[in-house]
């Protein structure tokens, strides 16, 4: 509830949140994204959400497969992940690819959940 309201808050703005899936039950995921993806749409707002959880990264893929096709074309998925002393990133657009991507290990297979 209280994402919703601070979403409310930036219409037409970008609002980061890190850790997003904190203080929400696992079984509420789904619903949780496509409200605030729902929202975000609406009011114009960019969000930039951040997590660990496998269980979130999936939910929201999940939740992104219940949009409108232009809406799934919005969405990007940016990973991070180490190795050794190199961080390495990728941005992954189009819904069966952020799918793939959450489902399988990053080309260096490391676990970036865990």
């Amino acid at each position: 509830f209280y994402i919703i309201l601070k979403t409310i808050s930036f219409q037409g703005k970008r609002i980061l949140i890190d850790e997003i899936e904190i203080g929400i039950h696992h079984s509420k995921l789904k619903n949780f994204w496509i409200n605030i993806l729902q929202v975000c749409k609406e009011l114009k707002v960019q969000l930039f959400a951040t997590t660990h959880s496998k269980e979130c990264s999936e939910a929201f893929v999940e939740a992104a497969k219940d949009l409108d096709i232009n809406s799934q074309n919005e969405l990007r998925l940016i990973e991070l992940y180490q190795s050794k002393e190199i961080v390495y990133s990728g941005t992954i657009t189009g819904i069966d690819n952020i799918e793939y991507s959450v489902k399988n290990l990053p080309i260096k297979k490391e676990n970036i959940y865990g």
